[in-house]
C-alpha cells in the first residue's frame, strides 16, 4: 500500500487518467471491474 504523505501527487494523477487507466485502478483498488465506463 502507498503511503498517505503521497496522497496529493496520487490525487492530481487520477484528473489526468484517461478512462482505460481510471477502470484499471479502480479494479487494482477493488478487485473487480467497474460497471461504468463514465470518467
Amino acid at each position: 500500500m502507498r503511503r498517505l504523505d503521497d496522497m496529493p501527487s496520487q490525487l492530481a494523477a487520477l484528473e489526468t487518467m484517461n478512462v482505460p487507466a481510471l477502470a484499471e485502478k479502480y479494479r487494482e483498488l477493488y478487485g473487480e471491474p467497474t460497471r461504468s465506463r463514465n470518467r
